[in-house]
């Protein structure tokens, strides 16, 4: 499947209603998401990765993503480390919860007013596989969500300089209300389209009716999915450096 070229599917997203409802500009939103990017980019990093990241974690979610081989944790680049990280904090379980779950409930009211935003909004991140429909002024990017069924804003500046229509993200995303964002380690997983349809087809097959959102899914059953759609973009990703490498 080309998603770019496919005509069916461009049609059906643009009958499809926005589930972000921005009442703002895009120049208003992009000064909200600077804000929140700046301030969650420091909690995450002085706080968060400190407090929740270890030695333990970071062997077994290497292992899990294809990162740990021979003893050893191997990268592509430093993007491989965020992927890492993102995943050990959002989709991590232990029992029940992730990292954050967990953090959230000890630490909640204790936090800034500014950072307890961020870490509410990041206690409710939720997984999505995004495809990039519109580009828009201001880091605005229309995406409709393949897992979920829904038309979004996203803004994201790092995202946003290199968006183009078709490319399909792999991402946890934090709602802000009048827009979403990601978490900032987002995977390109193109090369596998017609891999992660069928898997989001069995999914909902084994899901049943009752799923509405990815968090309602049992958590074995996230953590599996997700790691194996990063396994599969990193893998794709790692081919793509060798055809550099050896062209």
């Amino acid at each position: 499947m080309n998603i770019e070229n496919d005509y069916v599917l461009k049609k059906y997203i643009e009958n499809v209603q926005f589930t972000t409802a921005a009442k703002k500009s895009n120049k208003q939103l992009q000064r909200d998401y600077t804000k929140y990017r700046n301030n969650s980019r420091a909690f995450t990093q002085d706080t968060l990765v400190k407090k929740l990241i270890n030695k333990q974690n970071i062997r077994e979610a290497a292992k899990t993503l294809g990162l740990f081989r021979r003893g050893t944790l191997v990268f592509n680049d430093e993007d491989d480390t965020s992927i890492l990280f993102d995943f050990i904090l959002h989709n991590w379980y232990v029992g029940e919860k992730n990292a954050i779950n967990s953090f959230y409930d000890k630490n909640n009211e204790f936090l800034s007013e500014v950072n307890k935003l961020i870490l509410n909004a990041m206690n409710q991140s939720l997984y999505r596989v995004l495809v990039i429909t519109e580009t828009l002024p201001h880091s605005g990017i229309i995406v409709y969500d393949i897992l979920h069924l829904e038309k979004l804003l996203l803004i994201d500046n790092a995202l946003a300089k290199d968006a183009s229509v078709g490319v399909l993200l792999s991402t946890n995303t934090l709602h802000f209300g009048d827009y979403v964002t990601t978490t900032g380690a987002g995977l390109v997983v193109n090369r596998s389209v017609d891999e992660i349809w069928s898997m989001i087809e069995k999914l909902r097959k084994k899901a049943g009716n009752k799923w509405r959102s990815f968090n309602d899914i049992p958590t074995k059953f996230r953590t599996k999915f997700v790691s194996t759609v990063i396994k599969k973009g990193l893998r794709n990703k790692t081919s793509k450096l060798d055809e550099k490498m050896f062209n």
